[in-house]
């Protein structure tokens, strides 16, 4: 089961309630790979601390000029993106515009564009708490992060996936939530929260992607269950503000294994999770 754990804003809790999920089922001795695939801002490691076996380099194909040409610009008129221009006797790429998919090189009368390389981050790999860890983290500067975020969710397998998707609802929160089997969409008692929550369930629905809700800090802010009704989504639990989970978190504790009362609330969310996918 691929199990994407999203939000429509940031700073819901996102990351909290996924390393919490993966904690939770890794002690019950199920085979969980936790994944990071907030890219530009990973804190999946934060938590849990992993051990970092492996990193490699993640790469994406790009056009290169490799023989002749004589500026017939059919590779620009081919790209759907203007990631290449061009000029006398030579072309000019946008990597940061290009998308790999090729038109240009196969619109090459001369076949004088070839796809090469080009690193975008690093993709890691390693172990924390018998959970098997992925994360990516793309390079300073790069423009686009969704062909890192898909290669670090190609890269996990397992009988669970937990999949830590960016905040919103744009190009890298798609990437992350396409796929799954369920997302579970963490939400807090907010005007904006709630706002956002709607446009993450627009996002499941298109993508075919079952939605359930969490509300977090559910004792704080206003009543906002008829708003959550209104997405048609199942609110499936709610979890109070407790102050004891943000110092056991900047402790470096893991709050599901210190805080009261939290681990229940996990246990009730991975079986609304199970139940939810036995259901669809």
């Amino acid at each position: 089961m691929r199990i994407a754990i999203a939000s429509g804003k940031g700073g819901t809790g996102k990351t909290l309630i996924a390393t919490s999920l993966a904690v939770h089922w890794a002690k019950q001795g199920k085979a969980v790979t936790y994944v990071d695939a907030d890219v530009e801002e990973p804190n999946g490691h934060l938590f849990l601390r992993p051990t970092f076996e492996k990193t490699t380099r993640h790469t994406v194909p790009v056009p290169r000029l490799a023989g002749f040409c004589d500026g017939c610009a059919k590779c620009q008129d081919a790209c759907a993106f203007n990631a290449i221009i061009a000029l006398k006797e030579r072309v000019q790429v946008f990597d940061e515009l290009c998308h790999s998919c090729g038109a240009c090189v196969n619109a090459c009368p001369h076949n004088s564009l070839k796809l090469q390389p080009r690193e975008l981050g690093d993709l890691r790999h390693g172990m924390a708490k018998n959970i098997n860890f992925i994360d990516g983290l793309l390079d300073v500067g790069e423009a686009r992060a969704t062909p890192l975020i898909e290669g670090v969710v190609e890269a996990a397998d397992g009988e669970l996936v937990i999949i830590d998707s960016p905040p919103g609802a744009s190009c890298p929160a798609v990437t992350a939530i396409r796929g799954a089997d369920i997302a579970v969409l963490i939400t807090e008692p907010t005007l904006f929260g709630v706002h956002d929550l709607d446009l993450a369930v627009q996002v499941c629905q298109k993508l075919n992607v079952p939605p359930i809700i969490v509300l977090n800090r559910a004792n704080l802010g206003g009543d906002m269950m008829d708003a959550i009704k209104a997405t048609g989504a199942p609110l499936v639990a709610q979890i109070d503000f407790d102050p004891q989970i943000s110092v056991a978190t900047a402790r470096g504790e893991l709050a599901i294994d210190v805080v009261p009362g939290f681990a229940d609330a996990i246990a009730n969310i991975a079986d609304a999770i199970v139940v939810s996918e036995v259901v669809s």
